[in-house]
């Protein structure tokens, strides 16, 4: 079906800030790869990264079918999107072509040598669901979520660097280097003098830009598009254990950072010896677990990124709930100053962040002394030439000791560590040692779920479910559930009565209940499963509400469930059909 979509940019800087380059944005597949973190950038995200260029990046995309476009300024500065300016283009696109299912997005952030907005992930930005409704919605890209080419060094000058002073196109110093985040300009540097409002550039809660997809009317309605905050706190004393700058993924559940009593990989080698977290996110990026990762710095201490004693950061990112990429929280750091200690979660499915339904649970765990883990990659000698934050100058300098992962046994009584002032308080074997408290937060997840319905088409058997993963495997693997889009809307969890759901295991039927009375009694049947509660409705009409009515057939011992009042009179009018409930209504959902 053809549907007209809107797509706007934002530039979020200060009125006297940075800009952007006109925004190339391409629809396509799923399959094509702007770039690839810690890797090499190609031609043509070289020529858009130093120049702003998008010819030869078009020239890339067009190698594969889809849609490329150039969203283009012009409130002040000719084609540039200046600071507030917000610029939009339109894409007639179909909902049925599997060519304009994603989109993907790049922007010179000028002025610099290399530096850049992208998705990194090719499918980060879903277009339409699967019965072709559009989602629209908001996606902030934030500091952290600026990147290096690695193409050109990052040097400033006034003759290499686009939008201040550059004359000619790709004129900088190659640099031969990969994708990496960047770490914004040179403190005190010449373009933080030029725009005094850019200093701290890569901060997690510096807002950049703002990417809106729409229907033309302006409203997001995408209820899945979620932003978290997360907040890392040093719990150490004074004087106590430092962390490096703590790593996070969010996965499926099937990502571990490490298996006990096995070798550690190469990126948490890195980490564990270094606090390097870049092989570990490559690591990551490489599998089908997750795409939605980072790593979040402290900003207190002396030394860049380094989370000093009792000291509290806090990070955004957002999330989509209805992806299963989403459900689980992983995290690392390395333990400073030491060998090779590190804190992690190795279990995947330890802290869950939504549910099977994509319902909000958070995070609120304290990592502790006794959670400290040893790599098993370097002997802990504790010598200030081969320690990080102790006196080592070079990476990867210690002794290999070619072991395994294994609790740590904590620092040398009389080793050199405990013994220097600055950590004397760094015992993390002590009694109640507390190191780090992680807390994942939202204020804005939404209350009402989609609930999707099929109808077996065999035995004419109705279900319902707010769940994507259950709907997705539905529609994958069962050909004869007919699906019937979203049915109807579920409730507020805060204020709405859950509905019980069982499964009748003779006729393979769902039942769905707001009373707790029939609740109990379906309880004691032997032939109906449990499986807890379905979603959220209302017992009672409320504003904005509309009856579910519930109806038995008694010929075919299923019940039967509509919304729609002309679907209800016919059942009524039907001998095999009793209405249950008041009239037939069970209970009511919100209105679509």
């Amino acid at each position: 079906m053809p549907e007209t979509v809107y797509i706007s940019i934002e530039n979020l800087s200060t009125e006297a800030g940075t800009f952007l380059t006109p925004t190339w944005i391409g629809v396509h597949d799923g399959r094509f790869d702007l770039f690839d973190r810690f890797r090499p950038a190609s031609v043509g995200l070289e020529r858009l990264a130093e120049d702003g260029n998008t010819e030869v990046l078009s020239q890339e995309f067009n190698y594969q079918s889809g849609i490329d476009r150039l969203i283009v300024g012009g409130d002040r500065t000719p084609s540039v999107i200046d600071p507030r300016e917000i610029a939009q283009i339109s894409l007639e696109l179909n909902t049925e072509n599997p060519n304009h299912q994603y989109l993907s997005y790049a922007s010179m952030f000028i002025p610099s040598n290399d530096i850049f907005i992208a998705n990194e992930d090719s499918r980060s930005i879903d277009l339409f669901d699967d019965t072709g409704n559009l989602n629209s919605g908001e996606y902030i890209i934030y500091g952290d979520r600026l990147w290096d080419a690695g193409t050109e060094v990052n040097d400033e000058n006034e003759n290499s660097t686009a939008f201040a002073g550059q004359e000619q196109p790709n004129t900088g110093t190659s640099e031969g280097g990969v994708v990496s985040p960047s770490s914004g300009y040179i403190n005190g540097g010449r373009l933080e003098s030029l725009y005094p409002g850019a200093e701290n550039l890569v901060d997690s809660d510096r807002e950049i830009a703002k990417l809106t997809v729409h229907d033309g009317s302006g409203i997001v309605t995408n209820p899945n598009l979620v932003e978290l905050t997360i907040t890392v706190t040093n719990l150490a004393p004074e004087n106590g254990t430092l962390l490096s700058p703590v790593w996070y993924g969010f996965s499926d559940g099937t990502y571990e950072t490490y298996d006990p009593n096995r070798p550690a990989s190469p990126g948490l080698e890195s980490l564990a010896e270094d606090g390097d977290a870049s092989i570990l996110a490559n690591e990551f990026s490489l599998g089908d677990w997750g795409y939605v990762q980072g790593t979040i710095n402290g900003n207190k201490g002396a030394d860049p990124g380094i989370l000093d004693t009792e000291e509290t950061v806090t990070h955004k990112v957002i999330l989509d709930r209805s992806q299963s990429s989403s459900r689980y929280f992983n995290y690392a750091s390395m333990i400073l100053p030491s060998n090779d200690a590190f804190v992690a979660n190795g279990n995947g499915i330890a802290h869950e962040i939504f549910d099977r339904n994509g319902n909000f649970l958070g995070v609120d765990l304290t990592v502790k002394g006794s959670d400290v883990l040893d790599a098993g990659t370097e002997i802990n000698d504790e010598l200030p030439s081969n320690t990080a934050f102790f006196g080592q100058t070079t990476p990867n300098t210690g002794e290999n000791q070619n072991r395994v992962v294994t609790p740590h046994p904590g620092f040398k009584p009389e080793g050199s560590i405990l013994n220097a002032a600055d950590f004397s308080n760094a015992d993390f074997t002590q009694p109640n040692y507390d190191l780090a408290r992680i807390t994942i937060t939202s204020s804005q997840v939404p209350t009402r779920r989609e609930i999707y319905g099929f109808l077996d088409i065999v035995s004419f058997r109705q279900f319902y479910t707010p769940s994507i993963i259950e709907r997705d495997y539905i529609v994958n693997n069962l050909p004869q559930y007919r699906s019937q889009g979203i049915a109807f809307l579920g409730g507020d969890e805060a204020t709405g009565d859950p509905i019980y759901r069982f499964f009748n295991t003779s006729t393979g039927q769902h039942l769905y209940t707001p009373s707790e009375v029939e609740r109990d009694a379906v309880l004691g049947l032997k032939n109906y499963n449990f499986e807890g509660i379905g979603f959220y409705a209302y017992k009672q009409q409320i504003e904005d509400t509309e009856p579910l009515y519930r109806f038995y057939n008694t010929e075919l011992d299923t019940h039967f469930y509509t919304t729609s009042p002309a679907e209800r009179d016919g059942y009524l009018s039907n001998e095999d059909f009793v209405a249950e409930g008041d009239g037939g209504i069970a209970f009511y959902v919100d209105t679509i």
